[in-house]
């Protein structure tokens, strides 16, 4: 169950690659969020967010194993679902976080303008009209001061191996810091964007493999092609 970030431009459209390699084995749900569309409200809280993708979460997967997924900002939104999920006894098999942030650490200036610039090649403001744009602004103060939860379920952070153009000249490593209370790192080639774009195979193989290891066979992760774990 995929969750796109809160950022416009955001939807379904962004897992369209990484969801490619998956095609025929799993199944997998891209799951909009409420307020983004043309007379669609905006939540009045966070746990009305959560609370309805906690429903529709269980009504799609019809008793399946479930995995929580959400690239950038979506990885609190699954969190957030995982806990809502635990608290009404229906664990998920695991969570994982593409490229999230920690929410403790404030982002380096250079790597948030980097970021930005990035964000406004990809955003039609013509296009997304001032629904998303709304709905986007209504979910950075929902979510501004909301502490993210424990869970029990693994949770796996895929992280860039390379950081946004420029912004290497930051004093860290040209990234966003992660986020907080992660069982498993991976790192896989790209930067923020390009990760889910044209290194969208690395990324879902490195999911894959980690999925196969910690909730087929519990082990301990295995590395894929290309990926550094730690």
């Amino acid at each position: 169950m995929c969750f796109s970030p809160y950022v416009v431009p955001a939807g379904a459209h962004q897992y369209a690659r990484f969801a490619a390699p998956f095609r025929d084995r799993t199944d997998m749900w891209a799951l909009a969020h409420p307020g983004y569309e043309k007379g669609e409200p905006v939540p009045s809280d966070v746990e009305a967010v959560l609370g309805l993708h906690a429903r529709t979460v269980l009504e799609c997967a019809g008793g399946k194993p479930v995995v929580l997924l959400g690239y950038s900002s979506g990885g609190w939104i699954a969190h957030g679902v995982a806990a809502r999920l635990e608290a009404m006894g229906e664990k998920p098999a695991a969570v994982v976080m593409v490229d999230s942030f920690s929410r403790e650490i404030p982002f380096d200036r250079q790597v948030l303008n980097a970021m930005a610039q990035a964000q406004s090649q990809r955003l039609d403001f013509m296009r997304s009209g001032g629904e998303q744009l709304t709905a986007m602004g209504r979910y950075m103060h929902l979510f501004d001061e909301w502490a993210a939860p424990e869970i029990a379920a693994p949770t796996l952070l895929v992280r860039a191996g390379e950081p946004m153009p420029a912004a290497g000249a930051t004093a860290g490593d040209g990234r966003a810091a992660p986020p907080e209370h992660v069982g498993t790192t991976v790192e896989v080639p790209g930067n923020h964007y390009s990760m889910m774009e044209d290194h969208a195979g690395t990324t879902a193989a490195a999911v894959e493999s980690w999925l196969a290891d910690t909730v087929t066979n519990p082990s301990g992760p295995a590395a894929p092609p290309d990926a550094t774990t730690r």
